[in-house]
């Protein structure tokens, strides 16, 4: 009898338990580490992402951006002999939590952006450089730039325009798309140069085209003065190609320019 009536009071507690976790749930919404699980569980349900954040907290989506993504991120990137099992696919995952943080990331208000950019101005001041590039290749992109200080962006503008001229990749062309907006007259030419020479590569490849990509989507994020700093920059490079008849790389780079001659009807004048 005694021990029937542990069972009882056991069964009672554990309902209790699993009633107060359902209300709790409800009333305070995902925790981050939750989030991440349910990604590393099932990385299709970024597609859901938004549904789980619209229940989550405001402290607990920052928590997601500042330290439990990029955290879960690198200790992964660190330990990939975990994935060697057939059932289990890294760079699926991988997609999955950058996905996830893009997501997260236009999902919350504007001050909780400014602390995720100010974090990446600190890491890129005192982190190594391994580190850097896992954080800026994953998370950054440029217009999140919108959301530096001054100092800040013109910290990660030399940095990023160092990178782009010296050690032009994939995703530092990925992080370029939507830089042009925050470039000033003094950094023009630093932005266009490498790209320049990546468009008019003589066989087709990635950087090739997203390079152009990133030349011809300037025309979306970029003001009139801005424009002229281009097309001024892109003449120059026209220029030198007819003085060596080059013709060929001349009519790619006439290619991008005729894209803000459509924007700036003045450009000529």
């Amino acid at each position: 009898m005694r021990e029937c009536c542990l069972r009882r009071a056991l069964a009672l507690v554990n309902m209790v338990a699993r009633e107060v976790a359902a209300k709790s749930q409800e009333t305070l919404g995902y925790t981050a580490q939750q989030i991440v699980s349910k990604i590393e569980r099932d990385p299709s349900a970024v597609s859901i992402l938004t549904h789980l954040l619209e229940k989550t907290a405001d402290l607990q989506r920052e928590r997601l951006l500042m330290d439990v993504l990029p955290e879960r991120f690198g200790e992964l990137t660190h330990d990939t002999d975990t994935f060697e099992e057939e059932d289990r696919d890294f760079p699926r995952l991988a997609n999955a939590l950058q996905r996830c943080f893009r997501v997260a990331f236009s999902f919350v208000g504007e001050d909780i952006k400014r602390k995720v950019m100010k974090r990446y101005a600190i890491i890129l001041a005192e982190a190594s450089e391994e580190l850097i590039r896992q954080y800026e290749d994953a998370f950054v992109r440029g217009p999140d730039f919108e959301f530096l200080d001054a100092d800040d962006l013109a910290l990660v503008k030399a940095h990023l325009l160092s990178r782009l001229s010296e050690e032009p990749d994939h995703e530092v062309l990925e992080i370029a798309d939507g830089m042009a907006r925050f470039m000033v007259k003094e950094d023009m030419n630093q932005f266009i140069d490498p790209l320049v020479r990546l468009a008019v590569l003589p066989q087709q490849t990635p950087l090739k085209a997203a390079a152009s990509r990133v030349l011809r989507g300037a025309y979306n994020v970029t003001e009139e003065k801005q424009d002229r700093w281009i097309t001024q920059r892109l003449d120059s490079w026209i220029s030198m190609f007819e003085d060596k008849d080059r013709e060929t790389e001349a009519e790619t780079v006439r290619g991008i320019k005729s894209v803000f001659e459509l924007k700036d009807p003045f450009a000529d004048e």
